[in-house]
């Protein structure tokens, strides 16, 4: 696919919030998109167990992919509206604050890193191994018992469900439950818990609800609860040893 030469964009999307939370797991941000198709936002963290995917609200006329430096676009967290114009590697941005304030600013693209997002885009990520509801300050409250990096999610089936979180540390273990909105289906995944964190941080500026589940090959899908938007996230599960 041909790469776009010039492109502006309008964002509706709080990027910036996005981008200054993403700015803690990764260094560049993708906008993807194809003619008559949607614009994507991906990002993936260099150890590639979790990657980012939001759809930016918007249709493309032609083919386009380009990066951009997280850190630099994350300094723009306070806009309301962005309208991003590329042209030959460069990115100009502007925005408008909550309080009038108007900010231009020219910043350098990336190459961008990821070369298989068709592949991403066209996979199955039907949670069909198993799904649940739960609200964001359930999960930040119950991680926030835990200290420990490696820690297993277990959702028990009802409305409401059950979201036990539990780890194994240095002469302890730990289990934490709360209830939560639904548990379609139980599942059981173990993670890390810092990506799981920083993955639910990443999207809360577009939600505070969340659809999890898990894929058929066993990835961990977290979703908007009630968004039709096709914004996920994926994270790798850790192989028990």
């Amino acid at each position: 696919m041909s790469l776009g030469v010039w492109c502006m964009i309008q964002l509706d999307i709080p990027i910036g919030k996005i981008a200054k939370k993403l700015s803690k797991v990764s260094d560049e941000l993708i906008l993807y998109g194809k003619a008559g198709d949607k614009l994507y936002l991906f990002a993936i963290d260099p150890s590639q167990t979790m990657l980012v995917q939001i759809d930016a609200g918007i249709a493309m006329d032609e083919d386009f992919m380009a990066g951009i430096p997280v850190k630099e676009l994350g300094e723009t967290n306070k806009g309301v509206r962005y309208v991003m114009d590329y042209d030959q590697g460069v990115w100009k941005i502007s925005y408008e604050t909550s309080t009038g304030t108007k900010v231009r600013k020219k910043i350098n693209g990336l190459e961008p890193a990821i070369s298989n997002i068709d592949v991403i885009l066209n996979e199955d990520w039907s949670m069909m191994n198993g799904e649940a509801v739960v609200d964001y300050s359930s999960i930040n409250q119950a991680l926030s018992e835990i200290e420990e990096e490696n820690i297993v999610l277990r959702f028990v089936t009802g409305k409401p469900g059950k979201m036990i979180i539990s780890a194994d540390g240095p002469g302890k273990e730990i289990e934490v439950e709360t209830n939560i909105n639904e548990v379609v289906k139980p599942f059981e995944v173990r993670v890390t818990r810092s990506t799981f964190e920083n993955t639910i941080e990443i999207l809360e500026p577009l939600t505070r609800g969340f659809r999890i589940g898990l894929s058929k090959n066993g990835i961990l899908v977290i979703e908007p609860s009630v968004s039709k938007t096709f914004t996920r996230a994926l994270v790798s599960p850790v192989v028990r040893t």
